[in-house]
């Protein structure tokens, strides 16, 4: 790839930090290295509170309770263990939602009975309509430790009208902006000062949605790109 980079015209990444990465390490040229951030679908993605209430009751999570979700691959960089650290000193309900590898699911299960987590925490499988997934969180926190790039899984929370708390990495941060809080990876007390700040102050959800129709929309993505390819054919 970062032979033939050098002869193409134009390199598009979906991410800055991917970007970043392929200039830095990768020995990408820079000048026709561009960003177009996923789109984000937010005809699907949209808030729905009755969805919501329907999946907790789904996955016996109690209507009243505090819920911080996790969504993706139950992997070592997403943080996991970090995850469960910080959510055994609180008095919320937590939902890890993904899948992985068989023994590093069941490390991470073992981790959790350690931690006295029992049914507080529920562990649900890899969903085919997120959007009540997204809709029955209170909170949805991303705690990788690096190889991010864009994560749909904050702006697709966020087109759902649902906080989100990150680590800084990939651009989870610019994803986020001001309607969320971001800590640095592997710091457990600035995870859980975040958590309580957020669920203390939540945005309100009309402007997270907002956020993500302005910036990351699926015409807003084909737009950058038609232009982008409008620009070598202008140039041609």
């Amino acid at each position: 790839g970062s032979r033939l980079a050098s002869r193409a015209d134009l390199v598009v990444s979906n991410s800055h930090a991917g970007a970043r990465h392929h200039v830095e390490h990768a020995g990408y040229p820079e000048a026709t290295m561009k960003v177009v951030p996923n789109g984000i679908d937010t005809e699907q993605f949209q808030p729905d509170p009755e969805a919501g209430a329907e999946f907790r009751e789904a996955w016996k999570i109690p209507a009243s309770a505090t819920v911080i979700g996790m969504v993706g691959r139950i992997d070592p960089m997403k943080g996991y263990e970090l995850f469960l650290e910080v959510a055994a000193g609180t008095d919320h309900h937590f939902a890890c939602i993904g899948s992985g590898p068989a023994e590093y699911c069941r490390r991470m299960k073992e981790r959790a009975n350690q931690l006295g987590l029992g049914e507080r925490l529920a562990w649900i499988p890899v969903q085919d309509n997120m959007t009540t997934v997204y809709a029955a969180l209170d909170l949805l926190t991303s705690c990788s430790t690096g190889g991010e790039g864009f994560s749909n899984v904050v702006a697709e929370a966020m087109a759902c009208g649902t906080p989100c708390v990150v680590t800084d990495t990939g651009d989870s941060a610019e994803i986020v902006g001001s309607l969320g809080a971001v800590v640095h990876p592997g710091e457990p007390a600035a995870l859980a000062a975040a958590w309580r700040q957020v669920l203390d102050d939540p945005p309100a959800p009309a402007l997270l949605r907002r956020s993500i129709e302005e910036r990351y929309s699926l015409d807003r993505m084909v737009d950058k790109t038609e232009r982008l390819l409008a620009g070598l054919i202008d140039h041609g």
